[in-house]
């Protein structure tokens, strides 16, 4: 925190703590609980439905409590900072306990030595973030579990558990290991009491279960008040939300995350000085030893162990595009650190009864605190330059908007923290964390975000966006970026930009005077359907489907202002497809021809065109001039043959990879 204080030029005023965070994530947790505090539970924006952007339940509930008791605006980052720090020094005293229990005194001097030393935790625990907590809860629901081993009664250890599955979807499953083996333990001691479960036996198992409970009942909460159990978090960043899922690519990216967990960072080697040189080898011996050891070190060596792997592991399912996997310095696995950290102990200790070598557990501690001392500096300079240039960037954004945009207005964000908290505005977060339904859009593409934003209400889209440009390439080509109105810059090495997002935040004025200007079509007969290419929910609605040739062949998805001959100028989203495109049409009458019309570019293609299954035509297009141009298609009155039909649209057989970019589809019958 002095750190933090010092490159910040921090100090205590009327106004407030002048201090930053350093990642722009934080001030979304403190958003939340402000507005918890407040009477707005989950609601990022007064009024707003309520969303799932605070990864975190419990700690955002504990900044909502803060901030009802009075603890306001730069205050509630002290306290964050503050609570941060005093469970830093929690966890390695919670790690020499656990330290001192399975391998003696030294032991846990060690541990505890060793988690006050690492400074990435240490970044981790002092960023305002419920790293610090999220660990100190796995270090104490450990300590439990192995203590309450022994009596087989089991009191804290569900609590803890539950508290750990509140804090972080990653607790949930750790939790859920423990609780399987707390279940495991109460059966096996009541069978070798009494061949029936008794009414006590059947209490504890009920009470063993808690964690569960808690799982399930964030989740009924989340599915009742937003209509959907997956949180906004998952479908941003998880791989299993990827526009075209392909198995084997999401495993293979999921490999090399998990390569890169245990080969770099818990081996130490990774350049940042996470751990110690060697730690994960050390601490799977450890969990060996405690496994040959009796019965009650066995259970206890065999559920953390596998609960610890098992969380850690789950975090490689995570990949943003065009992010490295890691982002924030490992911030989802920083609160893993303390636990590997006492279990690599444990290692160390093991092997003093290799020919009585007493010296050596202690010389191998030595060099990992040393290992991790000269790291300190590093990770102290980290913080203090993180905090730095969010303070220089998203801070400074915030109190801008604040004192210069217009009361009421909106403004569309891709780093939705700061620029809320200190901007005093609504805000339409573009990546979909906080603001619902923007993840899978954004994901899909510029087109597909445009027309999500095209969707909303006018008096909830953003009036403004303050955003990296970037992040949305291609975004410009909807004119909706109409002035350029400030831009905010790194002041130093902006090429070192590694916790925010680019070297230039920039806000523009925004303008939907085109907004719905490519739905109608001009011409003879009804409409009967309509397809908004890139339009997720349109695409929802026609079970539309984009069959590519290879694997790991992405669709194009863009947004276009552009005239049609005549000079009527609009603007519509759209896919270049390299494959083909199967769409069901419905709202048709039967036994009568159906045109139909695709919004297109000055590209010619060539199509093959199936109805139900069944080959209708070959569907060539040669541009007539320039701009947006309508191509036509008609099938025959014979293959209409009720009121809906599968339309699969695919490049010829000879040109597999030929690519047609399609904008809108209208399906036209006459009278």
């Amino acid at each position: 925190m002095g750190t933090n204080l010092y490159y910040n030029r921090g100090d205590v005023s009327d106004n407030g703590v002048n201090i930053s965070a350093p990642l722009d994530d934080t001030f979304i947790h403190l958003q939340y609980g402000r507005q918890i505090g407040e009477g707005e539970w989950f609601r990022y924006n007064d009024g707003d439905p309520v969303s799932t952007g605070a990864s975190s339940f419990l700690y955002v509930l504990i900044l909502g409590a803060a901030h009802f008791l009075g603890v306001a605006g730069s205050y509630l980052l002290f306290f964050a900072i503050i609570l941060g720090t005093g469970l830093f020094a929690l966890a390695a005293l919670l790690g020499y306990e656990l330290g001192r229990s399975l391998a003696g005194e030294r032991a846990g001097l060690w541990s505890g030595i060793l988690i006050a030393a690492n400074g990435a935790f240490a970044w981790g625990a002092t960023s305002g973030m419920e790293v610090a907590l999220f660990s100190v809860l796995l270090l104490g629901t450990l300590l439990a579990f192995l203590r309450e081993l022994s009596s087989g009664r089991f009191l804290l250890t569900p609590i803890l558990a539950a508290l750990a599955a509140f804090t972080r979807p990653e607790g949930l499953l750790f939790a859920l290991v423990i609780t399987g083996a707390v279940v495991s333990k109460l059966l096996k001691d009541s069978r070798k009491n009494r061949p029936m479960p008794s009414s006590r036996t059947a209490a504890a198992l009920l009470y063993a279960l808690l964690p569960f409970a808690a799982g399930v009942a964030q989740h009924l909460f989340y599915r009742i008040a937003t209509g959907s159990s997956v949180q906004n978090g998952v479908l941003a960043k998880s791989l299993l939300y990827e526009p075209v899922f392909y198995p084997t690519e999401v495993l293979d990216a999921v490999f090399q995350n998990l390569t890169k967990l245990s080969l770099s960072v818990l081996t130490g080697l990774e350049p940042g000085n996470y751990l110690f040189p060697g730690a994960i080898l050390f601490c799977v011996l450890g969990t060996l030893y405690l496994a040959m050891k009796d019965a009650r070190y066995r259970t206890f060596a065999v559920a953390s162990g596998t609960a610890l792997v098992l969380a850690m592991s789950s975090t490689a399912i995570l990949g943003l595009p065009g992010a490295p996997w890691g982002w924030h310095h490992y911030r989802y696995l920083l609160p893993f650190f303390p636990p590997t950290l006492v279990f690599a102990v444990v290692g160390f200790y093991s092997l003093r009864t290799l020919e009585r070598k007493t010296w050596l557990p202690e010389a191998l501690a030595a060099f990992a605190v040393l290992c991790s001392l000269l790291g300190l500096p590093v990770w102290a300079a980290t913080t203090g330059g993180n905090s730095l240039q969010i303070k220089e960037q998203q801070v400074t954004v915030g109190y801008w908007i604040r004192e210069n945009l217009p009361p009421g207005v909106h403004v569309g964000v891709n780093d939705a923290g700061a620029m809320r908290y200190y901007g005093g505005h609504p805000t339409v977060d573009l990546i979909g964390l906080t603001s619902n339904g923007l993840a899978l859009p954004t994901r899909n593409g510029v087109g597909s975000l445009y027309e999500k934003l095209e969707r909303m209400p006018e008096e909830k889209r953003p009036d403004y966006f303050a955003f990296y440009p970037t992040w949305f390439p291609g975004f410009d080509a909807s004119g909706v970026l109409d002035q350029e109105i400030a831009r905010f810059s790194l002041s130093s090495r902006p090429e070192t930009a590694g916790i925010v997002g680019g070297s230039d935040v920039v806000v523009f004025k925004a303008d939907w005077s085109l907004a719905h200007s490519g739905e109608t079509l001009r011409g003879e007969g009804t409409v009967r359907d309509t397809l908004d290419v890139a339009d997720l929910e349109s695409e929802r609605e026609h079970d539309y489907e984009m069959r590519m040739p290879l694997i790991g062949l992405e669709p194009e998805n863009i947004v276009l202002r552009e005239s049609y001959p005549s000079g009527r100028v609009v603007v519509d989203a759209g896919r270049g497809v390299a494959g083909s495109e199967e769409l069901t049409v419905g709202n048709l009458s039967a036994g009568r021809p159906l045109r139909v019309v695709m919004r297109t570019t000055s590209e010619p293609f060539s199509l093959q065109v199936h109805a139900d299954g069944e080959h209708v035509g070959e569907w060539g297009f040669q541009p007539s001039g320039r701009g947006w141009q309508e191509a036509t298609f008609t099938i025959p009155a014979e293959s209409v043959r009720s009121g809906s039909l599968r339309v699969r649209l695919s490049p010829p057989e000879d040109a597999p990879l030929e690519t047609h970019t399609a904008y809108h589809y209208w399906f036209v019958q006459r009278r």
